[in-house]
């Protein structure tokens, strides 16, 4: 699987990279896709649905709070021959109101939720569970980390930002 540079995270290290894939198409003869995407603006609505509808996977009483959020990061990738300019969405929530006791059956729970709705898991260990919409390529992952607190990833495939081929120079 290749990994994008994306933003780093000093109290999520690696909170992403796991669940991150390459920017898509392939490109041209000149190195440049001319596939049209779907805009940013649009990228970051459909994120927020994909996260939305996973909340069904979690017990009534957890909250979901803003941890970060980026709506217009570039795609970046040293490896990858694809076009230039273009852009993703990404988010993560902090999961609260799950008991510390409750956070490894909430994997299990996830994991059942996502793989029933359209998701393939990408990775699964004790810490990371990570997959990926298979119709749309979005990226969804949870996290936990030493503490016992609970996240929620997302991130959306990389697209132009007004949805033509407008690469960087």
């Amino acid at each position: 699987m290749r990994v994008r540079k994306k933003f780093s995270m000093v109290t999520l290290p690696l909170a992403t990279a796991a669940i991150l894939g390459g920017c898509g198409t392939e490109p041209d003869d000149s190195g440049v896709s001319m596939d049209k995407t779907i805009t940013i603006q649009q990228a970051n609505d459909k994120l927020e649905e994909h996260l939305e509808r996973s909340h069904s996977a979690f017990p009534d009483s957890a909250t979901f709070e803003e941890f970060s959020k980026y709506e217009n990061s570039p795609c970046e990738d040293p490896g990858d021959p694809g076009p230039k300019g273009k852009k993703f969405a990404s988010r993560i929530y902090q999961v609260r109101n799950v008991p510390a006791d409750g956070i490894k059956d909430q994997f299990t729970t996830a994991k059942q939720w996502w793989t029933s709705n359209g998701y393939q898991v990408t990775h699964e260990d004790d810490e990371l569970l990570s997959v990926i919409n298979t119709e749309d390529e979005y990226k969804l992952g949870l996290r936990t980390n030493r503490l016992n607190e609970l996240f929620l990833l997302g991130d959306s495939p990389c697209v132009w930002p007004n949805g033509t081929p407008q690469p960087e120079d």
